[in-house]
Parts: C-alpha cells; structure tokens; sequence
C-alpha cells in the first residue's frame, strides 16, 4: 500500500513538473506582435517591424499591431515639417494623401509609419535594431 501511495506521488510530482514546464514553454511561444499589443513595448515594436518589408500593406500591419487609435493633428504636423527639414529620411518623400500612422510604446513614445495607397512606405527595417 505504502508503495502505491509513493507511486502516486511521484506520478503527481512528475505532471506538475510537467505542467509547469508547459507553462514555461508556451509563455515563450508568445509572437512579438502578439507582445506589442498586450504591452505596447517598444522591443516588440522593433521587432515586428525589423521582420516588416516595405511595401507591406496597411491590413497586414494591422493585423500585427492592431488597430491604431492614437491621432494626433500636431504630431502629423510635425512628420510634414521633419519632412521639410530632413528629407533624406524620406526616400519616396512625403504626400499630402499618404497615411501617417502612430504606434505608441512604453508611455511616451510614438513610431511613425507612413503609407501610401495601403502600402508602407519610408521603411528601413534595418533601423529596428534592439533599443
């Protein structure tokens, strides 16, 4: 009988060890985008966009970031004017029409994409290194 018993122990030790594990594994599986949206962090912003293309469509940013509801006239305004002053940070320069999208991280930062016809533009994923 006591046999039995240290049987069932060591079983019920082992799935809870087992489970544990489980758990430890999958909180890893969590996707970088899937990050971002939960914690709005910029190390998986960066992340998400070092692996996004130019080119890549508005839906599918979307589907990887979520939908945007930061808008903000003075921040776009801003973008407009950096154009002005700056434009070699904008190879395929800056329309009146294109779509100028912020993603907020940890508070207080912002991430501007812009895009035009509902493709991303002005996008260098080699700039999305690690903060």
């Amino acid at each position: 009988m006591a046999r039995k018993h240290r049987n069932r122990s060591r079983n019920s030790f082992v799935l809870a060890c087992s489970a544990l594990a489980l758990i430890v594994v999958c909180s890893g599986c969590m996707s970088a985008a899937e990050h971002y949206r939960r914690h709005k962090d910029k190390p998986s912003l960066y992340a998400v966009l070092h692996n996004t293309q130019p080119g890549t469509t508005r839906e599918h940013v979307k589907s990887l970031l979520g939908e945007n509801t930061y808008k903000s006239k003075s921040h776009v305004d801003g973008v407009h004017g950096l154009f002005k002053t700056n434009p070699g940070k904008f190879p395929q320069g800056l329309l009146d029409t294109d779509a100028i999208i912020f993603y907020p991280y940890d508070q207080l930062g912002l991430e501007t994409l812009i895009f035009r016809e509902g493709r991303l533009i002005n996008h260098d994923p080699a700039s999305y290194v690690k903060p």
